[in-house]
């Protein structure tokens, strides 16, 4: 944005790069901070960063910020050190209702405001359940294609599976690479093993038919009763019901045997 005339500072602090070098930047004074919160809660705690001029807070991914159990009380320390004035706006593509729950219990006066596309899949997007990730790469080679697995473990066994074909171009990962990636040309994503939280369907599917003209397919692989899952949310998806609803709206329950929740038709 700066080099199109937008007068402002920007600079990033994270952990794994030498403090003196943020810290010489910070003196200098910025417009934009972008920082992960161990290493911002550190230059709050070390007095090398002062807040008094905080005009907004954004905090991208808040439900996994939420995980980590450390985050409530760098929130809290961040809310401590801002001016009342301060605007907190909480970013995600998918809000469980338990995060949406603690952000109400410290921001009673928040308010929820969703796109249409939040919590659904691109009406662009082709769901395709599969039995063999061979078999779909030698019938139909793509030039891009993401693969996602469970486990680390996973993604080193499948990536040595996948050297023999070479009309195509892989990226083997977990979904560490869900979130806020944006590849160009993925043509298609294969959900090798199925995911464990439905929140982390959206993100993977998420990573082709991007953007107003993109068009992609989603390769599902289920087994039991995985299967009938898939094929209730491919259902949903067709009709273009969100995968859960507003978090105040949709009822949670859990299918025999597996974790995945049961989603009641949109209203």
């Amino acid at each position: 944005m700066s080099k199109f005339g937008v007068p402002f500072r920007s600079m990033v602090v994270t952990g794994g790069f030498r403090q003196r070098t943020q810290l010489e930047n910070l003196e200098q004074g910025v417009d934009v901070l972008i920082a992960t919160p161990g290493r911002f809660m550190f230059l709050i705690k070390e007095g090398f960063l002062k807040l008094q001029d905080l005009k907004c807070a954004v905090l991208d991914e808040v439900d996994i910020l939420f995980n980590d159990e450390n985050f409530d009380a760098s929130l809290q320390g961040l809310i401590n050190s801002s001016p009342v004035t301060t605007q907190y706006l909480f970013v995600t593509a998918t809000l469980p209702v338990a995060v949406c729950n603690k952000l109400i219990e410290v921001f009673p006066d928040c308010e929820v405001i969703m796109g249409p596309a939040v919590h659904r899949t691109s009406v662009r997007l082709e769901e395709i359940l599969k039995s063999a990730l061979l078999q779909l790469v030698e019938q139909s080679p793509v030039s891009k294609t993401i693969i996602f697995c469970n486990k680390i473990e996973t993604c080193r066994k499948e990536f040595m599976n996948l050297s023999r074909p070479k009309e195509s171009l892989f990226l083997v990962c977990t979904d560490r690479a869900s979130r806020g990636i944006d590849f160009a040309g993925v043509d298609h994503v294969v959900l090798f093993d199925f995911p464990r939280d439905p929140s982390e369907y959206v993100r993977r599917v998420g990573r082709t038919a991007r953007g107003a003209r993109g068009n992609g397919k989603a390769f599902i692989f289920a087994v039991g009763k995985q299967v009938f899952l898939a094929r209730k949310i491919i259902e949903r998806n067709e009709k273009g019901h969100p995968l859960h609803d507003v978090p105040f709206s949709y009822e949670q329950g859990i299918f025999s045997g597996i974790g995945y929740p049961v989603w009641s038709p949109a209203s």
